[in-house]
Formats: C-alpha cells, sequence, structure tokens
C-alpha cells in the first residue's frame, strides 16, 4: 500500500508548529521543505513519493515534540553516557538513581534549561 501525506495533514502540523513554537526552531532548510510540500499538496494533490514523506515525516516528528518529550530524551541520554562511561565505576550510586524516572526528569531539564557541561560525561 502506498502511503501519502495530504494537504490537511500538512495544515494542522503546520498550525500546531506555529502555535508551540517547533517551526521557530526548525532550519530554513526543513522550514523551505515543509512550506514547499503544503503548497504542493495544496495545489497538486498528496504527495506519494516514499523519500519526500520519509523527509516530511522527520520534520513532522520535531513538529509533534513537546517539551516533556525533549526532557525524557535529554535525560535518557546523559543516563546513558554515565552508565556507558566511567561514572558508574566510580559512584556506583549513579546506577540506582539512574533507573528512578523522578531524577531522569531531573537530569533532562537541568540539561536543557542551563546547557550544563556535565563533568562526569565526556565530550568527543
Amino acid at each position: 500500500m502506498i502511503k501519502t501525506i495530504g494537504y490537511s495533514d500538512l495544515l494542522s502540523l503546520w498550525t500546531r508548529g506555529t502555535r508551540n513554537g517547533a517551526l521557530r526552531r526548525l532550519g530554513s532548510l526543513k522550514k523551505g521543505l515543509f512550506r514547499c510540500a503544503l503548497e504542493y499538496c495544496k495545489r497538486l494533490g498528496p504527495i506519494t513519493n516514499p523519500k519526500l514523506i520519509g523527509m516530511i515525516e522527520g520534520i513532522a516528528d520535531r513538529i509533534r515534540d513537546t517539551i516533556g518529550q525533549r526532557i525524557w530524551r535529554r535525560g535518557l541520554d546523559l543516563a546513558h553516557q554515565w552508565i556507558n562511561g566511567k561514572v558508574a565505576a566510580v559512584f556506583p550510586n549513579v546506577k540506582r538513581w539512574v533507573c528512578e524516572d523522578p531524577f531522569l526528569f531531573w537530569l533532562g531539564t537541568d540539561a536543557l534549561v542551563n546547557h550544563r557541561f556535565w563533568i562526569m560525561v565526556q565530550r568527543k
């Protein structure tokens, strides 16, 4: 079955993105692609190209992203870096902390708000 994206889907994503500020976080190339797809669907009908649909779905995921999802993702990323690094060997309590939801949420919130460089995470 061929997957398609129609004008109503793209328009609802566009309005959601303008309301929650997700369109401002997109780069100019991605925003331009999304606007072109929106205009194409308005004039010529739904998009059926699988490669283009994949690109648009990637942009749609960024638009649907909420602040809570970004916090959880950032907290989980930092927790994985801590466990895979030397932190778990030096601080054994970290393995227990990482299993707790409030700690992961705090870790993600702190990383997003302060953009803090954690000493325990080695940047490559």
